[in-house]
């Protein structure tokens, strides 16, 4: 189920990354980008699956991957 804002709130993107994940780091870049390009629009998070005590959820399973609103939206890099 996909979370929702609420009403006025800016969409949440998350991105969850690993250190041994070859195209997080150009991830990381199409984030930045997007929260550079839109602050006003969207909210960015990236969340590092390696740090302790990280909560991973049940669908995320490989890195990157891209969650907007709770919904995943890209495994792997957009180009």
């Amino acid at each position: 189920m996909m979370a929702q804002s609420a009403p006025g709130a800016r969409p949440r993107l998350e991105l969850f990354v690993t250190a041994d994940c070859p195209s997080c780091q150009t991830a990381r870049q199409v984030a930045a980008q997007v929260a550079a390009h839109f602050p006003m629009l969207v909210e960015v998070h990236v969340i590092d699956l390696d740090l302790p005590g990280t909560v991973i959820p049940s669908e995320v399973f490989a890195s990157p991957t891209f969650r907007l609103n709770g919904r995943i939206i890209s495994l792997g890099t957009p180009t």
